[in-house]
């Protein structure tokens, strides 16, 4: 079974690495904690962009935002995306890919090149976790004890 997943990571860093499964109809994107991915980036709008997509075919869509979305260097308001196509918002990189389900193995694998799969949440302790930072409830990502989002799942946290 074939699926579309739009893959997310910031320009700087490619070990950090979320993936969201496309669902027919909108997939909103910016700071606001509203959207289904949330970037921490001032670089973005709090609604920013969306990909709308068909089942078939995924556009993405720029919400007249201030910083722009942008693909191969120019600013875009509305653009087919197809598997292996990039976007950008703020210091964020966007790509389209197609996955398959591996149904004897029961995992996921990725059949484009590009960043690293999403890394496993920490096997570090609560009372580890504590001492080092903070730790996301929805992904079990340790963080940064001054965190506001979560960069792993992009989940707005509660201030310490």
């Amino acid at each position: 079974m074939s699926r579309l997943l739009l893959r997310c990571w910031r320009e700087e860093d490619t070990a950090s690495v979320r993936e969201t499964e496309l669902q027919p109809g909108k997939t909103s994107i910016g700071r606001g904690p509203d959207n289904v991915i949330c970037l921490n980036d001032t670089g973005a709008s709090r609604r920013h962009a969306h990909v709308r997509f068909d089942g078939n075919q995924a556009v993405v869509v720029d919400d007249k935002s201030s910083n722009g979305t942008w693909q191969h260097g120019r600013r875009i308001t509305s653009q087919e995306i197809r598997p292996g196509d990039r976007f950008k918002i703020g210091s964020h990189v966007f790509e389209l890919v197609e996955s398959a389900k591996s149904a004897a193995a029961g995992s996921t694998r990725v059949e484009h090149g590009g960043p690293p799969p999403v890394p496993p949440p920490s096997a570090h302790s609560p009372a580890e976790s504590a001492r080092q930072g903070r730790q996301c409830h929805r992904c079990g990502t340790d963080l940064p004890p001054d965190a506001a989002f979560c960069d792993h799942c992009g989940l707005k946290l509660a201030r310490p």
